[in-house]
């Protein structure tokens, strides 16, 4: 395969360029070996050199429902395989990735982050490294909360923690923190993401024999 070099224009020419970087992705990106199709929707600047595509500037590649945005892409355009860096984010219909530094492959929809956030829909996790595979997202030393700040108010401070996609959360070794206090310590805790209760949730009560006290479910 003949090597390519292509440039989008930011400007009145930008609709010429996107058009012929998304032929020649089409073309480019397309493995026999694989039912998937990978098309470059977005890019600054290509070039293509044999099987390695190297992507940057506001680049945007989707692999059926997967969307992978990021500031650079360097892409194995026969395995899959790519590294992504800078602000990426890795979109399926089941959760947002947002992380630092992204080893994954686009096929087997397995890989490595670093400085990872999770959008899971009504929770949210975080981690300095997670291990992404078909069936869970596995966390070590992060966070999972119910507060979307990437500084969250209150969380579940966890040595693991395992995200499986549409079904559930299992966290081990867990500390109950508000800010940088931590108020509870447990061992394990598991909780469905079809469960509309909230994560944790304390509720302030008062009980004539206890007196005041935290109510909560688990």
């Amino acid at each position: 395969m003949r090597q390519a070099i292509i440039r989008k224009s930011r400007c009145r020419d930008a609709l010429i360029g996107c058009l012929c970087l998304y032929l020649c992705a089409s073309v480019l990106l397309h493995s026999n070996a694989y039912a998937e199709e990978i098309i470059v929707e977005q890019a600054d600047y290509a070039e293509c050199q044999k099987t390695t595509a190297n992507l940057t500037g506001s680049v945007s590649v989707r692999c059926n429902e997967q969307l992978l945005q990021a500031q650079g892409i360097s892409l194995n355009t026969q395995t899959g395989e790519l590294t992504a860096t800078g602000s990426v984010r890795l979109i399926d219909p089941s959760r947002i990735i947002e992380c630092s530094h992204l080893d994954y492959n686009l096929h087997n929809k397995q890989g490595e982050a670093e400085d990872i956030y999770i959008d899971a829909k009504r929770l949210f996790l975080q981690a300095k490294q997670a291990n992404i595979g078909t069936a869970a997202i596995i966390l070590k030393q992060g966070i999972i909360t119910g507060c979307n700040l990437k500084s969250p108010h209150y969380g579940l401070y966890a040595s693991s923690l395992r995200l499986y996609p549409k079904d559930r959360v299992v966290i081990k070794n867990i500390t109950f923190r508000v800010g940088n206090i931590p108020l509870l310590y447990f061992p394990y805790y598991s909780q469905s993401l079809k469960d509309n209760r909230p994560l944790l949730e304390f509720i302030p009560s008062y009980a004539d024999i206890d007196g005041r006290i935290l109510k909560s479910t688990y």
